[in-house]
């Protein structure tokens, strides 16, 4: 899970210590130094979030390993399925002012052109344009099915 406000990344990591303890936490850093640079700077400490909002400094000189962690939320999954009804979250019983209702919710939700992507990454829009695409897949395969068998 990736964070980003005001020039600051907020990253899910779990930090493997010099004593093989594991602690999970958010990493802080600036967006144009990254997670790399950050560990990599001349700091001797770098700041974490713990799960408990808690922020600490930990010593370079005892993280032995990190990774981030891959956590997706059930709309993440969601929205990468192939199903077209998964992806809009409707049912084949749905009417179809649910199925539009539920289209133009999300299209104003991630549609590159609606969210503020000065606050973002600049990938964000590689990623937000591709979910777009896949929304706009979905609804034009329900409604074209359901025109098709005249409904």
């Amino acid at each position: 899970m990736q964070e980003i406000k005001q020039g600051k990344i907020k990253v899910l990591i779990e930090i493997r210590h010099m004593n093989d303890s594991v602690t999970e936490c958010f990493a802080l850093t600036e967006a144009d130094i990254g997670l790399q640079g950050r560990l990599n700077g001349a700091e001797k400490f770098i700041p974490v979030e713990l799960l408990s909002g808690e922020v600490i400094f930990i010593a370079k000189s005892d993280i032995k390993a990190f990774k981030l962690c891959e956590t997706e939320t059930d709309e993440q999954r969601r929205l990468w399925s192939l199903d077209p009804y998964t992806i809009l979250n409707v049912t084949a019983d749905s009417s179809d002012e649910e199925v539009r209702e539920t289209y133009f919710a999300l299209l104003q939700k991630i549609h590159p052109d609606t969210v503020d992507l000065e606050k973002n990454h600049p990938v964000f829009r590689v990623f937000a344009t591709e979910i777009t695409r896949r929304v706009i897949g979905a609804f034009e395969y329900i409604t074209g099915e359901r025109k098709h068998r005249g409904e």
